[in-house]
């Protein structure tokens, strides 16, 4: 990362500044996509030429099965009933934590499966982890942004 930092090449020409420039772009998006279990699934998923659609939303329902669409349906309602209220009582932050750290369970077992299942080159069963994981983040993502 250093290798690319724009501050090393100030006395470089003005193409090999942007050549540099665009390096560090691609490093420090290559690493944030790394650094994130659904980036890189996708990017993973992608590479082994099973992409997933954009954001998983069309297709992900026929992928993950009915069991986690009603799990998923479920735990929405039960946030979205807390996060209705405007105040929320400390019971029900204490809820909504109980509901975050559940699903971060869910998310951490979703990971687990999904590397064994990279690691087994089972790319059907990786696709399916990953809309599951796509799931799991928004609900968390919803929940973070209200607590």
């Amino acid at each position: 990362m250093k290798l690319f930092h724009p501050d090393k090449h100030t006395l470089k020409s003005e193409p090999e500044r942007q050549e540099v420039a665009e390096k560090s772009t691609n490093v420090v998006r290559a690493y944030e996509v790394l650094k994130d279990d659904y980036q890189r699934a996708l990017h993973l998923l992608e590479l082994n030429g099973e992409a997933l659609e954009e954001e998983g939303v069309s297709v992900s329902g026929n992928i993950v099965g009915m069991d986690i669409l009603m799990l998923v349906m479920e735990v929405r309602e039960e946030v979205d009933a807390i996060l209705e209220k405007n105040e929320r009582s400390d019971e029900e932050k204490q809820k909504l934590q109980l509901i975050l750290d559940e699903n971060n369970q869910r998310t951490n077992d979703t990971i687990t499966a999904l590397m064994d299942a990279f690691e087994n080159k089972d790319l059907a069963q990786a696709k399916r982890l990953v809309a599951t994981l796509q799931y799991w983040n928004k609900i968390n993502g919803t929940i973070i942004d209200k607590i």
